[in-house]
This record gives structure tokens, C-alpha cells and sequence, in this order.
């Protein structure tokens, strides 16, 4: 099979209006397009504003990815975005039109899939009722409004940005925008209501352990912005051959031994609470919700049969919960996505960032998640082009140094069954945080809905096959 196309799809409405602009071409009216056979991320919108400059000399803010259809063969991905145009005096190509929902099936589409794009995208505008759960990121002027906020914040700080704002990325978990000031770049961050932790997390660590988070720059409490200094240009995962990846699991434990003093002090800061008998008891809720394990017909759904032996295994997890808990091992802050590109690396250091998915909960969890078992970082290293490096060996080096701050309050031996516990119920874990704190807090739910059946799926294969239920 050849190489996957990707190819764009950008819907500009005008002046804020539920209309779509169109061009006239060869097979009928088409929306602004543009192909790119580069992997891409939906979140990431740097290069959907940038084809907006290029294709329509439009300075724009990107809204939102309406959706992602792959075709059938796998060879090509179609996506479609919401264009929030910056520039009141700009105006259309010769040859374009404007088409409002009622044109929508008289207007000839050289590209079929547009038309399903722009009906769902007039089906949202137009009713009245959707719409709360909407980030502020997601709605026109919201770019204007937070740009003017961090020039202001940067101008106090003697610190204004040297060129234009660019913005990195819009989904419903974060919205973020990039600064390039003479001292070096900083971002914007915004989050939703189910994210609102963050923002005391990224703040009180960053001040506690300066050398492993970035600086929080500035914060707007009741709008969940702050900024943040540039911590690194790299992830990790391009320090696979340093001695920076143990380095860095060791020093993350020694912030979780520390923090497990402070659970309630998280808690109440409104970290969701993840201990292992708040797990045992939404095993029943999250095993009976079909609809949530069987989201749509992808691959990623799971089968009757696969929901049949995850609700048979129910005892079994409940046990495992009872036994993970038997221990000394304190519960602590639990990063929820701990893997190579949430860690930046810099002149020999790191800096962990992202810190929405936290919860309070068993840590090992965070080891789990990070490189899943050593056939997922054997992929990990593939993928950062390290294939010299031996994954078991590099496997249980990651390990030693993670465990070895535990040793404090459990022999090596009895850290290692643990963790081979934790690995069984890290998908339960997952799945249960996208159940309970972020599904219910997301409008398009396609960005996310997948990640539940993924992680349930995990937690089979922990279970039936002696692997991991981590990310990998």
C-alpha cells in the first residue's frame, strides 16, 4: 500500500455568520483545500492557519476540527476546520460564493465529503439549544481576546513578543498559543472546566521543583489561562541513549513521594479522586455502559464477545483493586499521560508538562502508562529511530530507577509485584478517567470517545495475556 494523503478541508464563515465559503472549479464547488502527506496530529492547526495564508491570503484563527474521515483503503484522510477569519477588511477570491445551510443540497460538490462536513457543521450553528459545552477556544473572536491578554501580560513583564502569535493547537482538552519574545518563546495555555486543576498543579510544582516544570509565567484563574516558559524544544524520546530518561522517572517519583503528604491539599484543588477503592466501585457503571465501549464502527470499538469477558472478569478486578491496595505504598499525584513527548528536554534537562489528566491514585500507574511493556517501547525506540537500543534492556533500567525512591516504603522485591499489578489495572484507571471526568465534559465526543474502548481493551489483554494495560 502506498503512502496515506491527508488532505484539508477549511470552512470560512463570514463575519460570524453560518455561512460557508465556496470556489468554483473543475467538478462543481469545492471548500478551500489543500493535501499533505505528512503525519499529522487534528489538534495541531500551525499549518491549517498557515494554508489559510497561502491559499486565500487570510489571516485566520483555526476553531476547530469538525471532523476526520478516512477513506475505506486507508489512503487518504480527509479533515475538515472551522476558520475564524482575524481581518474585517478581507475578502474572497474572485470565482467564491457564499452557501448557507438551505443551499447545501442544491450546490454541486466536486468532493462529496465536504457536503457531510459542512452538514454537520450547519446542523451545530444552527441550533440554538448546543453549545454549553462549547470551550470559549471553539467560538470566533476567542483568538483576539486571549492574544490581547498574553501581550499584556508579556508587555508588564518587559517582555513582548518579537513576531506574531502563532497558534499551536485547539481540541476540546487545551487550546495553545505560542510567544516568541527576545528571552525566549513562552505559551499560552487555556483549559476546560474538567481540566481546572491544572492550572494549581503546572503553578504550586513549578515553584516546588523549578528544575523539573516549566516557569508559570502568569495566570487567569477564572478564564483557566496561564503561561508558561519554553522548557524544551525536544521530548524525550530523543534522549533514549542518555542516562536522562532514568534521571528523569527518579526524579518524578521522589515529586510523588513527596506530594503523597498532600493528597487532601490536591483534592481539594480539585484533582479527581482515583484511589483504588473509588475504581473498585466504578467497575459496574463503566462495564454497563455499552454505548461508551462501543462508540462507533471503527476498529476501536469493542466486539459483544470482548464486552461478554470484561463484564466475566468484573470479580477479578475488584480483587485486584483489594490487593494493589494492601500495601505501603502512599497514593500521590498520578500524571495520567506520563510518556516521552510530555517530557522536554533541554541541554541535558527535562521539564514535565500536561498536567490535565491528573488524578490522586495509585503512582505506579505513571510507570505503567510511560512505555506500557517492553514489546510498546521496542515500537517507542523504533519510532524515535533508536532501533540499537536493546527495549529489555532499556525496560528494566526505566524500572530500577523509578522503584528505587519506593524502596523507602517496600522492599525492591514486593515493588516489583506491585507494579506488576498496577500494569493489570492502568487500563481500568484510564478508562474510568475518561468516563467519569472527561467524556462528560467534551461536545464533540468523537475527539475522545475512542480512548475508553482502547483502554478497556488494554485491561483484556493485561489480563488474559500477562502484558501490560498501559499506553503502549
Amino acid at each position: 500500500m502506498g503512502q496515506c494523503t491527508n488532505r484539508f478541508h477549511l470552512i470560512v464563515p463570514p463575519s460570524r455568520e453560518p455561512r460557508a465559503l465556496v470556489l468554483h472549479g473543475p467538478g462543481g464547488w469545492t471548500l478551500p483545500l489543500y493535501e499533505d502527506p505528512r503525519p499529522v496530529l487534528w489538534a495541531d492547526v500551525r499549518h491549517v492557519n498557515a494554508a489559510a495564508r497561502r491559499l486565500l491570503d487570510l489571516q485566520s484563527a483555526t476553531l476547530y476540527c469538525v471532523g476526520v474521515a478516512p477513506a475505506p483503503d486507508c489512503s487518504r484522510t480527509d479533515f475538515a476546520y472551522v476558520l475564524d477569519p482575524l481581518d474585517a477588511t478581507w475578502r474572497p477570491p474572485a470565482g467564491a460564493r457564499w452557501i448557507a445551510a438551505s443551499d447545501l443540497e442544491h450546490v454541486q460538490f466536486a468532493w462529496p465529503e465536504q457536503r457531510a462536513f459542512l452538514r454537520d457543521w450547519f446542523s451545530r450553528e444552527c441550533d440554538a439549544t448546543a453549545g454549553s459545552l462549547r470551550p470559549p477556544w471553539y467560538r470566533a473572536g476567542w483568538f483576539d481576546v486571549a492574544s490581547l491578554w498574553l501581550r499584556e501580560q508579556l508587555s508588564e513583564l518587559g517582555g513582548e513578543p518579537i513576531d506574531s502569535l502563532v497558534q499551536v493547537r485547539s481540541c476540546s482538552r487545551s487550546a495553545v498559543l505560542r510567544a516568541r519574545t527576545a528571552a525566549g518563546a513562552v505559551y499560552l495555555k487555556a483549559v476546560p472546566p474538567m481540566f481546572g486543576h491544572e492550572l494549581p498543579l503546572a503553578t504550586e510544582l513549578a515553584q516546588r521543583y523549578p528544575d523539573w516544570l516549566p516557569r508559570v509565567i502568569s495566570v487567569d484563574a477564572d478564564r483557566r489561562w496561564f503561561v508558561m516558559s519554553n522548557a524544551g524544544d525536544r521530548d524525550l524520546g530523543a534522549a533514549w541513549a542518555s542516562a536522562l530518561p532514568e534521571r528523569c522517572l527518579r526524579s518524578y517519583a521522589q515529586i510523588q513521594i513527596d506530594q503523597s503528604v498532600s493528597v487532601d491539599h490536591w483534592l481539594g484543588r480539585g484533582c479527581p479522586d482515583h484511589r483504588l477503592d473509588r475504581i473498585a466501585a466504578g467497575i459496574d457503571a463503566v462495564l454497563a455502559d455499552t454505548e461508551a465501549m462501543q462508540p462507533d464502527a471503527s476498529p476501536v470499538s469493542l466486539t459483544a464477545e470482548e464486552i461478554s469477558r470484561l463484564r466475566s472478569l468484573a470479580p477479578t478486578l475488584q480483587g485486584l483493586c483489594e490487593e494493589l491496595a494492601a500495601s505501603r505504598i502512599p497514593y500521590s499525584l498520578e500524571h495520567g499521560d506520563l510518556w516521552t513527548q510530555q517530557i522536554l528536554t533541554r541541554e541535558g534537562q527535562f521539564a514535565l508538562i500536561d498536567w490535565s489528566d491528573t488524578t490522586i491514585s495509585h503512582p505506579f500507574f505513571s510507570l505503567c502508562y510511560f512505555f506500557g511493556d517492553r514489546e510498546a517501547l521496542g515500537a517507542e525506540l523504533l519510532r524515535c529511530g533508536e532501533d540499537g537500543i536493546d527495549a529489555g534492556d532499556l525496560c528494566f533500567r526505566l524500572t530500577a530507577a523509578y522503584l528505587q525512591p519506593w524502596t523507602a516504603f517496600e522492599p525492591l522485591s514486593r515493588l516489583r509485584s506491585l507494579l506488576t499489578l498496577a500494569h493489570r489495572l492502568v487500563g481500568l484507571h484510564l478508562a474510568l478517567l475518561y468516563h467519569r471526568h472527561i467524556l462528560p465534559g467534551i461536545e464533540r465526543r468523537w475527539e475522545m470517545h475512542r480512548m475508553l474502548p482502547h483502554f478497556l481493551r488494554r485491561v483484556l489483554r493485561a489480563l488474559e495475556e500477562g502484558t501490560s494495560g498501559g499506553r503502549g
